[in-house]
């Protein structure tokens, strides 16, 4: 079963109910830049249909949104929580907020943005230390699952083969 659920009031993904209590959800957070697919990636995860609007601004990428799968482990069924937003400094205050429950991170980067990537491997890297009160040393390991993700390969492919026309 897929549900999305978007606070946005004007998206166009459809705002359906929340996991029941009894279901074990466990929640992971997407951070990177803006623009590096984060959303697309949740979209592909849940395989939903892709997000389409009736007006060009009616989609607010600045806004939070979750997207929730259902898969079975163990026998169990668990829903996994996928908590997306904007990357902009000016949400930092809301990705605490929703953050700060993830068990676990993806830090995306777009792979034909270098500068995507230093910014997932430093600046979102250490915003999600600070917001797990983890303090990194060399003695202390820090327990936060984290996986780096690099997205957008189509483009880089199709820049490719554009070369390879041009030969």
């Amino acid at each position: 079963m897929v549900r999305v659920k978007n606070n946005s009031p004007a998206a166009a993904v459809p705002i359906v109910q929340e996991p029941a209590e009894e279901e074990k959800v466990y929640s992971i957070g997407l951070v990177g830049d803006a623009g590096v697919g984060k959303a697309s990636l949740c979209v592909e995860f849940t395989k939903s249909k892709k997000v389409r609007v009736s007006r060009p601004s009616a989609y607010d990428p600045t806004d939070e949104s979750r997207f929730y799968q259902t898969i079975s482990i163990d026998n169990s069924n668990v829903t996994v929580q996928l908590i997306s937003t904007s990357g902009q400094e000016l949400m930092n205050a809301v990705e605490d907020i929703y953050f700060k429950k993830c068990l676990g991170f993806l830090l995306i980067f777009s792979l034909d943005n270098r500068n995507s990537f230093i910014s997932a491997t430093t600046r979102h890297y250490e915003k999600i230390l600070r917001m797990k009160d983890c303090v990194q040393s060399e003695d202390i390991p820090h327990n936060i699952p984290m996986i780096l993700v690099g997205n957008k390969v189509r483009i880089l492919f199709k820049n490719f083969i554009n070369e390879l026309h041009n030969i």
